[in-house]
């Protein structure tokens, strides 16, 4: 003999109850657009410095992010890490934060 547990209100959960996990999952996905948006923004900041700095034969590094790289994120933190515009802690806070963010 099975026995077979159902909720008290059916299978169906009342609207409002409804609305929240339709709102929670609209936050999640929010959160996600607007992390990979800051990624795709510090990427670009990145290499449009250097393409500048090239153009105005202020610098004759090769770019430091060239298009196609794999990992393009961590290679432009560590170009901010190393123009000394963010600490190498702040760096693996991001990394930290973006991580818990995406798993």
């Amino acid at each position: 003999m099975t026995r077979s547990f159902t909720e008290p209100l059916g299978s169906k959960l009342p609207a409002l109850e409804q609305n929240v996990l339709k709102l929670r999952a609209m936050n999640m996905m929010l959160v996600l657009f607007y992390a990979e948006d800051l990624k795709r923004t510090v990427v670009d900041l990145i290499r449009g410095t250097d393409r500048l700095s090239g153009e105005l034969g202020v610098s004759t590094m090769p770019p430091r992010v060239p298009s196609g790289t794999k990992n393009p994120v961590d290679k432009a933190l560590r170009a901010l890490v190393a123009d000394a515009a963010i600490t190498a802690a702040e760096k693996d806070e991001i990394v930290k934060r973006c991580d818990r963010i995406t798993k």
